[in-house]
């Protein structure tokens, strides 16, 4: 990337106002959901059996890490790290040793232009020399879940891209207590799956409703952390001529004081555990 182009990049970002108490993400007075809030549904099945005042201790720590690598790259290498943590940085310094990446960006703050949520990548950089472009994150947690991981980097990628950055490979750097460290980027089968992924969501939605991004965002009250399913019917069936709704039945999911079988809806229990419609069902429900 010309060096040009990335100048006007990241002044484009700066756009971005982020308040360090709150952790949240305004663009031009728009409060943006940032990835960790849209990922918290799988993040917090993931860790809800885990103490909260250990997660605490987690997450102060990746703070501590994450703030003393930062003042590595602005201060030409010089190291400031908190006692207790000491282990972290060697392994950081170590992959440092034996990658050396070169930063392009650190801790860059983006958003998404089109679906419109937030975040803060860790690093932008090449490795070895090589003119290839990395996503990084840094983690110092015990273990890494992959599937949370492979959507953190996906969204950090997808919103750089959406910017005109592309960054075609994405790693997680996990720095280790004892001083050492994994570099993980093995990461680039998800792109092969994306249709997997919550980000496809855009093209889906776009395509078939009549919302744009910012009615769609609000639709999902993504600042609620509430779960947001899509339904995505596939092998629709039309038929030619119209058929009565007495030719479809559903599945019974009640029980009656006279009979084990179902009849409500205004249907009509064959004894054979379904029913025939005879008004059009008042919500979704299962037919055959």
């Amino acid at each position: 990337m010309e060096q040009q182009e990335l100048c006007r990049i990241l002044e484009d970002l700066k756009q971005l106002q982020f308040d360090e108490k709150w952790h949240t993400y305004h663009l031009n007075g728009m409060r943006l959901p940032s990835v960790s809030a849209l990922m918290k549904p799988l993040s917090g099945e993931y860790y809800k059996s885990i103490d909260p005042a250990i997660l605490n201790a987690a997450a102060e720590r990746g703070t501590a890490v994450h703030q003393a690598i930062e003042i590595y790259w602005k201060n030409d290498g010089f190291v400031d790290m908190p006692r207790g943590n000491e282990g972290y940085m060697e392994a950081f310094l170590k992959f440092v040793s034996d990658y050396k990446p070169e930063p392009l960006a650190s801790e860059i703050r983006f958003w998404h232009k089109q679906l419109l949520y937030a975040g803060t990548a860790d690093m932008v950089c090449t490795i070895r020399g090589a003119e290839e472009l990395w996503v990084v994150d840094y983690k110092t947690s015990a273990t890494i879940n992959k599937v949370l991981t492979k959507i953190q980097l996906e969204a950090y990628k997808q919103g750089l891209a959406s910017h005109g950055f592309k960054v075609p490979r994405k790693a997680i750097l996990h720095l280790k207590k004892d001083g050492t460290y994994t570099f993980d980027d093995e990461y680039e089968e998800h792109d092969k799956q994306a249709n997997t992924s919550w980000l496809d969501g855009e093209d889906m939605l776009k395509n078939t409703t009549c919302l744009d991004d910012v009615e769609i965002m609000d639709y999902m009250d993504c600042y609620t952390h509430r779960k947001f399913y899509c339904w995505n019917i596939s092998d629709l069936e039309v038929y030619d001529n119209p058929k009565e709704l007495s030719e479809f039945v559903g599945v019974c999911r009640k029980s009656c004081l006279n009979c084990k079988y179902v009849k409500y809806l205004d249907g009509l229990c064959d004894e054979r555990g379904t029913y025939k419609f005879a008004g059009p069902p008042q919500s979704w429900c299962y037919a055959g």
